[in-house]
């Protein structure tokens, strides 16, 4: 009776996985016309940057050596100070769908690309704000690496050594949890010093928030709620994880995507589902939305900043619409469900977001100068100011202090005239050899990058003469 019993449910089970496969909506999306419109769509538009140089296979800084004796503060620390990378978030964080081709494969998570968070490959061929810093920093912990396909709660990877804890589909209700989880693997890890490493954790999160505004209860959702949640996950970094640089990010800008909806159907088909506020809201309350949550948090650093504990806000990725091409969508931005960062975008982001990060924020630029963006290569720290910038980052006094004892200057000015004379000249004769040496390496840096700014990409006039 057993053995029938058993042979029943096997046979029961391979039944519902036949049945399952033959009505896997992600099968039945490729018979789908509007679909393969969109596909071929997105074909042109990743025909346009065929040329577009992931990562930087010549990325070369001057100085990579961390601060002597350490950092002063948390708004004077150097890339090369960065023992570890983590990051809080939702699938956009979690990668999703950024290397997606087939409809088969949706629903995957291609973390080891995520801009903020990934380490597959190297800077040679993939920019993300870890392969750039592990070349400051070669024993950088935290990075995620490969690709995960299931559910929105997949398994986030090796909690000894992957600090990406973002949670695709997750609101700011959950970012609670997720530094709590992320404060539990840094105090566990082996790669970790937590009390010493200095740490780089982005927190990039609420654009489900802003999908579900106005479809549910809008007071969950509103952008004082949203700003309260990110504050309370900043000041649990602050008083947890020691020596820390948050780099916080608004929520990507969901409403500049309806723009899709006229030149490809699928696009507002899949956004009925997955972004149902866009249908609910008009586009100025939209976008007014937005500006409320992003604008929200520009005074949080005033309120949390310390000497231990720094957080600068990153509106790299803020826009207002979408890039566009002939008049139309920049679709290569898009994944494959036309809503998620596709991996061009992944590379693009770290770009744009590490050049912010060494930038003062009144100097900072965003997602609407995409058309004048320098892509093609990663910006380096200035000799002047080496530091990721916060609104407390200093940098008017010198950053190198000549120290002379008294007892010296005295027995220079007890010296004959004959030795302060050849002294003199000897140190004429250092100044003039180090100002040559920066000449030819200053002359060789610009036509390094003549060469390789020859090909313009990603500009208006390159697409109207290439096309």
């Amino acid at each position: 009776v057993h053995n029938t019993m058993l042979i029943r449910l096997l046979t029961l089970s391979a039944a519902l996985t036949v049945c399952q496969s033959i009505i896997d909506p992600r099968t039945i999306i490729d018979s789908l016309p509007i679909y393969k419109n969109y596909t071929e769509i997105r074909k042109k538009y990743f025909d346009i940057i065929r040329d577009y140089p992931y990562g930087d296979a010549d990325f070369r800084c001057g100085s990579k050596e961390p601060t002597p004796g350490g950092p002063k503060d948390a708004h004077h620390i150097r890339p090369s100070d960065i023992r570890v990378v983590a990051a809080i978030g939702d699938s956009l964080t979690a990668g999703r769908e950024a290397l997606t081709e087939a409809s088969i494969d949706i629903g995957t998570e291609y973390r080891g690309v995520a801009f903020d968070a990934g380490g597959d490959g190297s800077l040679a061929t993939r920019a993300t704000i870890p392969n750039i810093l592990t070349t400051f920093s070669p024993s950088l912990a935290g990075a995620s690496h490969g690709s995960k396909k299931g559910p929105f709660r997949v398994n986030r990877g090796d909690a000894t050594i992957d600090f990406n804890v973002a949670v695709s589909g997750s609101f700011s209700t959950d970012l609670q949890e997720q530094v709590i989880d992320l404060e539990n693997r840094l105090r566990s890890s082996p790669a970790v010093n937590f009390e010493e490493d200095w740490k780089l954790i982005t927190v990039f999160i609420g654009s489900n928030d802003l999908c579900k505004y106005g479809t549910d209860n809008t007071t969950d959702f509103s952008p004082e709620a949203f700003v309260g949640r990110v504050k309370e996950t900043l000041l649990h970094i602050k008083e947890n994880i020691p020596r820390s640089f948050a780099n916080l990010m608004p929520p990507f800008n969901v409403f500049a995507i309806n723009e899709t909806h006229e030149s490809a159907p699928f696009c507002e088909k899949f956004h009925h589902v997955a972004c149902p506020s866009l249908f609910v809201l008009s586009q100025e309350e939209g976008s007014s939305l937005f500006n409320q949550y992003s604008e929200g948090l520009l005074d949080l650093p005033k309120q949390l900043n310390s000497d231990n504990f720094a957080v600068t806000v990153n509106k790299a990725l803020n826009m207002e619409r979408l890039p566009q091409i002939w008049g139309t969508p920049h679709f290569a931005l898009l994944a494959v469900d036309c809503f998620h960062f596709s991996g061009f975008t992944h590379d693009v982001a770290a770009k744009i977001v590490w050049r912010n990060l060494l930038k003062p924020e009144s100097d900072r630029r965003d997602a609407n100068d995409f058309a004048t963006l320098e892509l093609q290569s990663i910006a380096c720290p200035s000799e002047a100011c080496p530091y990721l910038h916060s609104n407390l980052t200093d940098c008017s006094k010198p950053l190198v202090r000549v120290l002379i004892e008294p007892s010296s200057v005295q027995s220079l000015n007890n010296r004959p005239a004959a030795v302060m004379a050849i002294f003199g000249i000897l140190m004429g004769c250092a100044m003039l050899a180090a100002g040559t040496v920066a000449t030819v390496v200053r002359f060789r840096r610009r036509y390094k990058r003549r060469i390789t700014e020859r090909t313009p990409l990603l500009t208006a006039h390159y697409y109207d003469t290439v096309f």
